[in-house]
């Protein structure tokens, strides 16, 4: 491994041992992409957890947003 390879593996093992992460990983996965109230409602994360693990998830590159119309899809 290269130290970039390393670093890789280990946000991706702190990521996947995140319950919260892996809940919302595992519907955009399985079930494809959802609006923000879509996920809140299929994962049971409230409103503030929710938006902070999206935003760290978006940070890493694990997941992607758009608009359309008034809601935000990951």
């Amino acid at each position: 491994y290269t130290p970039a390879q390393f670093n890789r593996a280990t946000e991706l093992t702190k990521v996947l041992g995140d319950t919260y992460s892996l809940r919302i990983l595992y519907e955009l996965t399985f079930f494809g992409e959802k609006s923000f109230n879509d996920l809140k409602r299929m994962t049971d994360i409230n409103a503030v957890t929710l938006t902070r693990k999206l935003t760290h998830l978006k940070e890493l590159g694990y997941v992607t947003s758009e608009p359309v119309r008034f809601e935000i899809h990951y």
